[in-house]
């Protein structure tokens, strides 16, 4: 790494910006994976798309998942078994209760989920 002897600083209200930046450009990736990976995501006005992607992060947030892997395994089941799949789906809501089971370990378990239980070539569009 290049030393330049040069110290940023950076304010409150920048940090909270570039956070804000960082966030909306992951939401637009998501959203963009969507539209890929999916008919209905591609047949969806983008708005529509986008803004089911920003509702269904701040619900993936209440539930503590922050890694970007975690909130789009959240992000592809709400798609895939619709928006209140978190409540609606036994074993799901069971799992998101579960307070013995850490942020990581609930992650791991939606991950194995979508792989083993959800996702068949069918969903492909």
């Amino acid at each position: 790494m290049l030393e330049t002897g040069v110290r940023i600083r950076f304010n409150r209200a920048q940090l909270v910006a570039f956070s804000r930046a960082s966030h909306l450009r992951f939401r637009r990736r998501l959203g963009d994976l969507l539209v890929d990976c999916f008919a209905e995501a591609r047949g969806a006005a983008r708005a529509d798309v986008d803004a089911r992607v920003a509702t269904t992060c701040v619900r993936a947030a209440r539930y503590g998942f922050e890694s970007e892997q975690d909130v789009a395994t959240f992000v592809a089941l709400a798609w895939l078994l619709g928006e209140n799949f978190d409540t609606r789906v036994a074993r799901i809501r069971a799992l998101l209760a579960d307070g013995r089971l850490e942020v990581d370990d609930k992650a791991e378990q939606l991950a194995e989920y979508l792989r083993t239980d959800v996702y068949e070539p069918s969903h492909h569009g």
